[in-house]
């Protein structure tokens, strides 16, 4: 009897170890997405919500990528699309976005990734988990540049042609940030310690 419930309880603990976290996907299917950019939303969402789930006592997470989640437009305007991805846009169990401000879990706005396509057809991971204090939604301009701002216009985040930079920009505060970009080239390596995954 004791060698059976042994056996029961290793059986168990294999089960959960090795299970997959389920993804319900209703924005841009996981297999299409460039190497880049998968392996920013498997590091910066997939494996934090596993993280976080298993901090909260949770052996059965579960992610669900809302559409919006993952976004592509010319962002700084050199004729190559680039992609941006949302937090905000992904619910972890019954967390809205991963990224809770505080240890008591209540809702943020979530961050930003952006990563630029270059000359050679990877991406540069340009900006890193960069904070967002409202929601923002992306949409295309008039000069054919995608930019990001939220619904009463009070707030945006655009390409700025001259100074070569992302501007924060908050008109009723008139009050302007440059985002710092993170010049580094990405590498792709595969992670060991990766949580593995399904889209269901």
């Amino acid at each position: 009897m004791k060698k059976i419930l042994l056996v029961s309880v290793i059986s168990i603990y294999c089960v959960q170890s090795f299970a997959k976290l389920p993804i319900i996907n209703n924005s841009e299917p996981l297999n299409t997405l460039p190497a880049e950019v998968l392996k920013v939303v498997q590091e910066e969402i997939i494996n934090t919500c596993h993280e976080k789930a298993s901090k909260a006592g949770s052996s059965s997470p579960r992610l669900t990528f809302d559409d919006g989640f993952i976004l592509t437009g010319d962002i700084n305007g050199d004729g190559l699309e680039d992609y941006a991805i949302k937090s905000y846009a992904a619910t972890c169990e019954i967390i809205k976005g991963v990224y809770p401000t505080d240890e008591s879990g209540k809702n943020d706005y979530g961050t930003l990734n952006i990563l630029f396509q270059n000359t050679i057809g990877g991406f540069d991971h340009v900006v890193k988990n960069y904070q967002l204090y409202g929601e923002f939604w992306m949409s295309k301009d008039s000069d054919g540049t995608y930019s990001f701002g939220n619904y009463n216009g009070v707030n945006y985040i655009k390409w700025d042609n001259d100074k070569q930079a992302l501007i924060y920009t908050n008109n009723m505060a008139n009050y302007k940030k440059i985002i710092p970009l993170d010049e580094s080239k990405t590498l792709i390596k595969k992670e060991s310690n990766s949580v593995l995954w399904e889209e269901l």
